[in-house]
């Protein structure tokens, strides 16, 4: 239904600003 195509474009979203945010992270990381 509604609700849960909502969940996974939700759980999709998340997993690229987690994808996303871990990169930014290992990137800083090695700047420092």
């Amino acid at each position: 239904g509604v609700l849960g195509g909502s969940f996974l474009v939700i759980m999709g979203i998340y997993e690229l600003l987690v994808k996303r945010i871990s990169v930014l992270g290992n990137l800083l990381g090695v700047k420092k």
